[in-house]
């Protein structure tokens, strides 16, 4: 068994407030500590931990990687598709032009007629002419 050896830190209260909050409930904070010193020494000496941690990191690393490549691949297709639908729809209103003024300016004329019959009506029966439409559309 190694001999493991102790070591006695002091730190500032701010920073021992951010370890404990690093940690989960239960740790000892000699665990954190022991853990971030292993990192420090091993990014200062730029050797890998071991031979199956590097393994595993560049594993998942990969993985991530794929993922993100098909949701690139996947948001380039919608985009795509968005982008050709947004197309059609201006050349269909570019096409429709001229004949949806048209259409709306009927609409506007039938709209102005309905209203004025319904005023006349409100006029000669002396209802109000909000009561008049509610009867037109009950009847």
């Amino acid at each position: 068994m190694p001999q493991d050896h102790r070591l006695t830190i002091r730190l500032p209260q701010e920073l021992y407030t951010q370890l404990t909050a690093c940690g989960w409930p239960g740790q000892p904070l000699s665990a954190i500590v022991r853990h971030a010193l292993q990192e420090y020494v091993v990014r200062h000496t730029d050797q890998p931990s071991s031979a199956d941690e590097t393994a595993v990191t560049l594993a998942a690393m990969a993985a991530r990687f794929d993922g993100l490549q098909d949701q690139v691949e996947t948001l380039a297709t919608r985009l795509e598709s968005l982008a050709t639908s947004t197309r059609q729809t201006m050349a269909d209103v570019a096409d429709n032009g001229s004949h949806g003024r048209h259409l709306r300016a009927d609409n506007g004329g039938h709209v102005r007629q309905r209203a004025t019959t319904t005023l006349q009506e409100a006029a000669a029966t002396g209802r109000h002419p909000a009561a008049t439409r509610r009867q037109q559309h009950h009847i």
